[in-house]
């Protein structure tokens, strides 16, 4: 039977919290230090920080529905399948990483120049 406790539930939700709060501390120490320099400046860092925590996310959604397949698999006592659910979770990180620094480091300054209001660039 599935321990239900609060404890047990907390255990698992405080880490998942915990995780989105510093990246909200983080984007708010940059805004709080770059604000000083300039309007562009802080713009751009808040474009920046919005585009990492969204790509952030994505992993991290993958990463724990990996998990969530793993606890699967052993739930259904089946360990064999652990292992290729693993490397497939590895080679598909890897790859979306892959993307999502190319869309970021070549892509993405086109993209954005062309919807700005302010072209800085």
């Amino acid at each position: 039977m599935l321990d239900l406790k609060y404890k047990t539930i907390l255990g698992v939700a405080l880490p998942m919290m915990v995780s989105g709060f510093i990246q909200s501390i983080v984007m708010i120490t940059d805004s709080a230090l770059i604000s000083r320099y300039s309007t562009e400046a802080f713009v751009a860092v808040g474009n920046g920080g919005l585009l990492y925590v969204t790509m952030y996310m994505c992993l991290i959604g993958m990463a724990d529905g990996a998990q969530i397949i793993i606890a699967r698999r052993i739930g259904e006592e089946r360990q064999s399948a652990i292992g290729r659910v693993f490397g497939t979770t590895v080679i598909t990180h890897f790859l979306l990483a892959t993307l999502f620094f190319v869309l970021l480091y070549f892509l993405m300054p086109d993209i954005i120049l062309s919807y700005s209001k302010d072209q800085f660039g």
